[in-house]
């Protein structure tokens, strides 16, 4: 579906200092060609603009081939990215998209579409007979950082982590979960997100890498991640590899954020809620690729919405909560864009009891 996933953004400088600028130029990635062992083909203009003054242009672009320095720097257009139809595509037929205007200090590596009549999204390049209607577009950007791993017995997470979810937190995604360094974690947001993190060790890490679920907050030495051994082990090519992983400790990974694809919304009773004054809860199965930023339960007696507050992780709770049959809407954050899901039928059912787990008619990305 994505024509190019070209947009880098480079800052190139010439080493000839009688000739070149210290300033150098700032280049975008359109194209792919190499010429004498050279990392970049330039644009006459873009050639031209290396050098010291416009009057020494021509004595640069008289040496063909020069040394350079650059480095990876964001373009800061300062718009939104947009997204351009290609003039191969076809109505109801085929869909090629070219993105446009991104920062390119990142790399874009997928793109999914949103088929509102089956509420999924479809993870394509180029796509034959795409969805009709109104659609939404995501992107994935990939981050570089570090991984590590913390002990324990079985392999799994542990029950104390930072979000809450206690025992759930231990064999959630087949155990393979992760602590989240504080901005990822933010303050409890980042609880229940899901990353692809791939391992850059090409001798012993897949290129698939494995997909984790935060459930705790922590970071090593310049980690993001500190991953339940299972998940660690995982990167490996093949399990024989995965011993030769742990010695290692920290390993460089690159990471982007992901859905786990899970069912409908579940809510657990957190098991300190007292049905007479305190109610306490906790979100399970959303997908991992928003954010839930808040939630609020319906009251059919005043007819009014009730908010509730973040305790900490990923806990949300009211005191004095109203009794009857709940309704539940949902703040949640999908890129950059912020909006309200709601439940159509009861999402907590009256006499709720702590530990249970209800089931909800809301699915979150």
């Amino acid at each position: 579906m994505m024509k190019s996933a070209f947009e880098k953004i480079n800052k190139v400088r010439c080493k000839n200092n009688a000739l070149c600028s210290e300033e150098g130029t700032k280049v975008v990635v359109t194209d792919s060609a190499d010429g004498q062992e050279t990392d970049f083909i330039l644009s006459f203009k873009a050639y031209a603009k290396l050098a010291k003054t416009p009057s020494l242009a021509p004595h640069l672009c008289g040496k063909g081939v020069v040394d350079i320095e650059y480095r990876r720097v964001s373009c800061r257009y300062g718009g939104n990215l947009m997204v351009k139809i290609h003039e191969h595509s076809k109505y109801s037929e085929y869909l090629t998209i070219v993105v446009l205007n991104q920062d390119g200090v990142t790399d874009i590596h997928a793109v999914e579409v949103y088929e509102e009549e089956s509420q999924q999204w479809i993870s394509v390049w180029d796509l034959s007979s795409p969805p009709c209607g109104e659609g939404e577009l995501k992107v994935s950007e990939t981050y570089d950082s570090k991984a590590t791993y913390y002990k324990t017995s079985d392999g799994k997470g542990t029950p104390s982590g930072a979000c809450g979810y206690g025992e759930y937190g231990r064999y959630v995604n087949d155990g393979l979960v992760t602590a989240a360094s504080w901005k990822l974690y933010k303050n409890g947001v980042g609880c229940g997100a899901c990353y692809e993190v791939r391992c850059k060790d090409k001798a012993l890490c897949s290129d698939k890498g494995v997909k984790v679920k935060v459930t705790d907050s922590g970071e090593g030495p310049g980690t993001d991640f500190i991953m339940s051994s299972d998940a660690f082990a995982k990167m490996a090519k093949h399990p024989k590899l995965a011993h030769m992983l742990f010695p290692k400790g920290v390993v460089d990974v690159d990471y982007k954020r992901v859905s786990c694809k899970y069912g409908n919304l579940k809510i657990k009773i957190n098991e300190h809620s007292n049905y007479h004054g305190y109610l306490a809860i906790l979100f399970l199965d959303h997908g991992g690729y928003a954010d839930i930023l808040g939630c609020e339960i319906y009251n059919e007696k005043t007819y009014k919405w009730i908010p509730m507050r973040r305790s900490y992780g990923a806990v949300f709770d009211l005191a004095n909560p109203p009794k009857g049959n709940l309704k539940m809407k949902i703040q949640i954050k999908e890129g950059e864009k912020t909006k309200w899901v709601q439940s159509d039928k009861t999402a907590i059912p009256d006499y709720w009891k702590p530990g249970n787990t209800y089931e909800t008619d809301v699915q979150i990305p």
